[in-house]
């Protein structure tokens, strides 16, 4: 017996405005060890084992910070919260006949590309979420069944449904830490 295969978008939100960050420039853009904090999570989707990928911006231009071979959406209604953003790279996951999305954060500078090809690579799981020494973050993998009840507005992307379906979710134990820079104090911590 062989297992179908499935095709996946990987999905990396970078779209808000980092209003809580407080720093000289945008979140994304400020450096630890002299690599910005959107190229780390860059990478780590690049070397994610993914048929198709993806980053939505809006606030901040990333189209001459993400290298070639990824695919640069736009989220004009970026303040209108990440379901928006969500939204925009699931339209693109629609286009490509996708059967599922693995959605991460741009912020999130130590997820490993591991996580993402871990999640990737499930079978038999609608939902599901990586697990960080048992404490469940982001990515996020979601069937194609599961897109019409994600939200398109607002600045909750699949956490409602996580909520609404948590006996069906299945966490996934992965290598890499879930910490995000939200604040110019995140960031002094890993400088």
């Amino acid at each position: 017996m062989t297992l179908e295969h499935k095709v996946g978008v990987g999905i990396l939100l970078a779209a808000g405005s980092g209003s809580r960050f407080g720093g000289p420039s945008h979140k994304l853009l400020a450096k630890i060890d002299g690599k910005r904090v959107i190229s780390f999570a860059v990478d780590a989707l690049i070397s994610a084992k993914l048929e198709h990928k993806v980053v939505v911006g809006g606030y901040v231009n990333l189209s001459n910070i993400v290298p070639p071979g990824l695919v640069v959406l736009d989220n004009p209604n970026w303040e209108n919260g990440m379901a928006t953003s969500l939204q925009v790279g699931i339209s693109y996951a629609l286009e490509v006949d996708a059967d599922f999305v693995v959605v991460g954060l741009g912020d999130q500078p130590f997820v490993s590309s591991s996580a993402w090809t871990k999640l990737a690579g499930l079978q038999g799981c609608l939902l599901a979420v990586a697990s960080y020494d048992g404490v469940a973050r982001n990515p996020v993998r979601i069937d194609r069944s599961l897109f019409d009840r994600l939200p398109t507005h607002g600045d909750e992307g699949a956490r409602r449904l996580i909520r609404e379906n948590r006996d069906r979710v299945c966490y996934v134990e992965c290598e890499g830490s879930p910490f995000d820079i939200d604040t110019l104090e995140d960031l002094e911590r890993w400088r």
